[in-house]
């Protein structure tokens, strides 16, 4: 069972219920460049409820969505005949390699 929000105009929902965007947002991440940067403009978030913000960003990697598109990130090199079967970075990555060269 995950954490329910208990503020907002998603009250009552859990975690795993939110849209991509809301869940972004909740995050409190910004892109600067190609880096994940935390967005400290949300003081009331960031000083009542950081847990939120922790258990949001967790959701994120959970659900695998790139932070610049937010679509998700396919393991595409297992999904295809000559894809490499291992990627160092693939449980830290954030971006898709696309998005990442768009943001450059």
């Amino acid at each position: 069972m995950g954490a329910t929000l208990d503020f907002g105009k998603n009250k009552g929902k859990q975690m795993c219920e939110l849209d991509v965007g809301y869940l972004t947002w909740l995050a409190c991440y910004t892109l600067v460049g190609t880096h994940m940067v935390t967005n400290l403009d949300n003081t009331w978030l960031v000083q009542n409820k950081l847990h939120v913000i922790y258990r949001a960003r967790k959701e994120l990697i959970k659900r695998r969505i790139c932070y610049h598109c937010h679509r998700v990130l396919p393991v595409i090199g297992r999904d295809r005949v000559n894809g490499s079967q291992n990627y160092d970075d693939w449980l830290s990555r954030l971006l898709h390699i696309k998005c990442v060269k768009a943001l450059s």
